[in-house]
């Protein structure tokens, strides 16, 4: 018993991970099997269907989530705050393609689908209830409207940041534009300070470090800033810097940062009125919304 709970975890961390790397779509038990050294046979005999093991990364996932989200209502300190998105967005990474594959995995696992819906209610939930205690407990002065926002933006950066991989430009989108694909140049982040501080830190010590810099959320921004002005480098002259995600301060940094501002709370509303009419209609039929950023062009990207 013990060894066959051995290989069935062994199962289930290959197909994570290459879920994670892959895309869901793209692996199949077959390539899992070949993966662990296995005979498909042998994977059979642990997990009959690929929906199997899905169903039980999903599981795992979610008990993640509702672990955090139990704990919300007790948050009552910013250090709590930062403590409680770090863990969210470190369970999200390590399940990464549940949220990044949500088009299909919702598509060929209906109930699964269903399944993240109300994982999502739970974790609006669970957002609007630790603003509400931060109000309460006068860590945060603002208006219960405003309580309301910030926790849909909560919600929807923990949610949809893998997202931003489909916007970052591919092989094809780079040569029509006469450019050469490097993947050295494209480096992890893990969507935080730490992390995105030491992938610049690497790319500036290539023999031929970038003269530009994209990151994908705010939080990495500060760490690319870091990381440029630890290396006595001037940003734009050295290194020019676009980030995705404004924020609040974005305008105070110095230099003044450019990035791809997202209709964060039209998002929001539009977020709430479709899950709304989900759990009115749940056999209703599937919409997708798509709402233009605006590039705020500052003087980080040496444009302005």
């Amino acid at each position: 018993m013990a060894g066959s709970n051995t290989t069935r975890d062994r199962i289930l961390l290959t197909s994570l991970a290459l879920f994670n790397a892959q895309g869901l779509a793209a692996v199949s038990t077959h390539k899992i099997a070949a993966e662990l050294g296995m005979s498909p046979g042998n994977l059979h005999y642990h997990f009959k269907a690929k929906q199997l093991i899905v169903e039980w990364l999903f599981r795992r996932f979610e008990q993640r989530l509702e672990s955090l989200n139990g704990s919300s209502a007790g948050i009552a300190a910013i250090d709590d705050l930062w403590l409680a998105l770090h863990l969210r967005f470190e369970a999200i990474n390590e399940y990464r393609f549940i949220y990044r594959d949500m088009a299909f995995l919702a598509s060929e696992y209906p109930v699964l689908g269903q399944r993240a819906q109300a994982l999502t209610a739970q974790n609006l939930l669970a957002a609007q209830s630790l603003c509400e205690g931060l109000v309460a407990s006068g860590v945060i002065e603002t208006s219960a409207e405003q309580a309301r926002i910030l926790a849909l933006q909560m919600v929807f950066t923990t949610t949809c940041w893998l997202s931003f991989e489909r916007l970052v430009p591919g092989r094809d989108a780079l040569a029509q534009a006469g450019l050469p694909w490097d993947a050295s140049l494209v480096r992890e982040g893990q969507s935080t300070i730490g992390p995105a501080r030491e992938a610049v830190k690497a790319l500036l010590a290539l023999p031929e470090p970038p003269t530009a810099i994209v990151s994908a959320n705010n939080l990495m921004t500060i760490g690319v800033v870091s990381a440029i002005r630890e290396a006595g480098l001037d940003i734009p002259d050295a290194v020019a810097v676009v980030g995705f995600d404004d924020f609040d301060w974005a305008e105070y940094f110095e230099p003044r940062l450019t990035v791809m501002a997202q209709p964060v709370q039209d998002i929001g509303l539009r977020a709430m009125k479709l899950l709304n009419k989900r759990i009115k209609t749940p056999d209703g039929p599937r919409q997708t919304v798509r709402l233009a950023p605006t590039f705020m062009v500052r003087r980080s990207c040496g444009c302005a």
